[in-house]
C-alpha cells in the first residue's frame, strides 16, 4: 500500500515474519487477505507476488483514504 515493493516481486515469508517479528501464520492470513482484496497475487504452491496496479486504481484508492481520514479526523473534533 505504501509502495515499497515493486509489482511483480515475490514475497518472502521468512523476511516478513522477521521484518513484523510475527509466526509464519499472522503473515499467511495477512497474505490471503491481501489476496482477496487484490493488493497481491497467488501463485502455486503458496507463494505471493505484488500485484501491479493501474493509475486509475491508485487514483481510486489515494481518494477513499484522504476521504476516510478527513472523515476520521473531523470525527476526533
Amino acid at each position: 500500500m505504501e509502495g515499497r515493493t515493486p509489482p511483480g516481486v515475490k514475497l518472502q515469508f521468512d523476511t516478513l515474519r522477521e521484518h513484523y517479528d510475527v509466526g509464519i501464520s499472522p503473515i499467511r492470513e495477512a497474505l490471503s487477505r491481501l489476496h482477496s482484496d487484490g493488493w497481491v497475487e497467488r501463485e502455486e504452491q503458496r507463494s505471493f507476488r505484488v500485484t501491479a496496479i493501474s493509475r486509475d486504481e491508485l487514483v481510486d484508492v489515494v481518494r477513499t483514504r484522504a476521504l476516510i481520514e478527513g472523515v476520521g479526523a473531523a470525527a476526533s473534533m
